[in-house]
């Protein structure tokens, strides 16, 4: 029961870890971008 309130609800983890791959993917895409305009 500890754990749930430390870490949160399981839904919350996964939009946690969708979140951070949504932002890897946009900083790769960013980088190539910027790669591509230089």
């Amino acid at each position: 029961e500890g754990w749930c309130d430390r870490q949160g609800t399981l839904e919350e983890v996964k939009a946690k870890l969708h979140m951070r791959q949504e932002g890897a993917i946009k900083r790769e895409r960013a980088l190539a971008y910027s790669f591509s305009q230089q």
